[in-house]
């Protein structure tokens, strides 16, 4: 055994603590430390290059899947929130629509810089326009957040 070789990572484990710190950006944008990007930025690296399980194939699709279901959930959490919001006052609505709006943008682009590797190597080859292209894959992952905020809805229509 070299001990050069990566090891592989329990998935569920690792993608525990990588969407508890994508739903800490997303809600609140607090930086972590340096150290502790780090780790998450390594942890999304060898997700996606080091080969795992049975067919000993890097997990790159399944943490960009678990990452779209992770934010549908979390679009969704926020619509029900402007839903209750609207049915007090619209302009209470409105003021929580843009705060949220806000925070999620700006946290997405952290997202984003988090997820660069998974971007430039798996994304670029999946997406509509890269070689092999995948159902329901976007050009980046701030790509796969906007679209997942317009096809959350986190938009009331009016009663």
């Amino acid at each position: 055994m070299s001990l050069l070789r990566a090891q592989p990572l329990d998935f569920d484990s690792t993608w525990a603590t990588l969407s508890q710190e994508v739903g800490r950006l997303v809600t609140d944008l607090t930086q972590g430390t340096v150290e502790e990007w780090i780790t998450l930025h390594t942890y999304i690296y060898k997700l996606c290059t080091t080969k795992q399980g049975a067919m000993k194939v890097p997990l790159a699709d399944r943490l960009y899947f678990a990452l779209k279901g992770m934010l549908q959930q979390f679009c969704t959490r926020v619509a029900e929130d402007l839903l209750r919001s609207h049915q007090q006052s619209r302009y209470a609505c409105l003021s929580l629509y843009a705060f949220r709006w806000h925070r999620y943008c700006a946290g997405m682009q952290c997202v984003d810089r988090l997820f660069d590797y998974l971007n430039r190597y798996w994304i670029k080859t999946h997406s509509s326009s890269g070689l092999t292209p995948l159902d329901g894959v976007h050009a980046s992952v701030f790509d796969m957040g906007m679209a997942e905020w317009r096809g959350g809805g986190p938009c009331p229509q009016d009663t």
